[in-house]
């Protein structure tokens, strides 16, 4: 069985998703009560669950091995932002450095000047730029 980090919350919406990264535990059962007032805000929510729950898949061996993963996850989902991420505790960490990967490399699409790339709100510039939504720690 191939490892998937995607677990989908709540599958439609018509805004762009919400992502949410797992706390150090690696799980996202956390997410589940948070999901539920969230549902009804016209966005797909997701939630990102660390490899290694699964017999035979290894736990991840660095923040850049794990960060690189869930870029391309959320990318085979969403392949251009802005993105909306979340973190619990540490995944408030991942989730920073996704949102700079993101970021990142979708600059590199964006005509908008360099200052402007690098803007975390969805409501103006670049239409690809990450946007870090909420920490929640």
């Amino acid at each position: 069985m191939d490892y998937d980090p995607v677990v989908t919350l709540k599958s439609s919406g018509t805004k762009k998703p919400l992502w949410l990264i797992h706390p150090g535990v690696g799980e996202v059962l956390v997410f589940v009560g948070l999901s539920q007032p969230l549902a009804d805000n016209g966005r797909p929510i997701y939630a990102l669950r660390t490899r290694g729950f699964e017999s035979g898949h290894t736990r991840f061996s660095s923040i850049i091995e794990t960060v690189d993963t869930y870029v391309q996850a959320i990318r085979r989902r969403q392949p251009q932002g802005p993105y909306a991420l979340a973190g619990y505790i540490y995944g408030a960490i991942l989730a920073f450095e996704t949102a700079k990967r993101l970021n990142t490399m979708d600059a590199a699409l964006c005509a908008s000047s360099a200052a402007s790339n690098y803007r975390r709100t969805s409501s103006h510039g670049c239409a690809s730029c990450a946007e870090i939504c909420v920490s929640f720690t």
